[in-house]
């Protein structure tokens, strides 16, 4: 199952941070495209038979990247941690 609402928060939250330079964070195609495939794909969190959840958890646990140097991996990667460290909603 895809949920475009959850992967367009994920690109909409590291829309409104800065990148190093004081400049508004704007993702690339390249970056939109892999966040939106990697916060939008879900399956159904498992349950045992008498009492299943019903909800939908990430299908991915890693992002692997390969992009030549200067393509903006390091700002991508710092603003998806502050995506995860505020604004998940994960306990862990």
């Amino acid at each position: 199952m895809f949920d475009a609402e959850a992967a367009s928060f994920v690109c909409e939250f590291i829309e409104y941070l800065t990148c190093s330079n004081g400049a508004p964070f704007r993702l690339m195609d390249w970056q939109r495209d892999a966040v939106t495939e990697f916060y939008g794909q879900m399956i159904e969190a498992e349950g045992d038979e008498a009492d299943p959840t019903g909800q939908y958890i990430r299908r991915y646990q890693y992002l692997y990247l390969e992009i030549a140097k200067k393509n903006g991996k390091s700002e991508l990667a710092a603003a998806l941690g502050v995506y995860h460290l505020f604004a998940d909603g994960e306990i862990r």
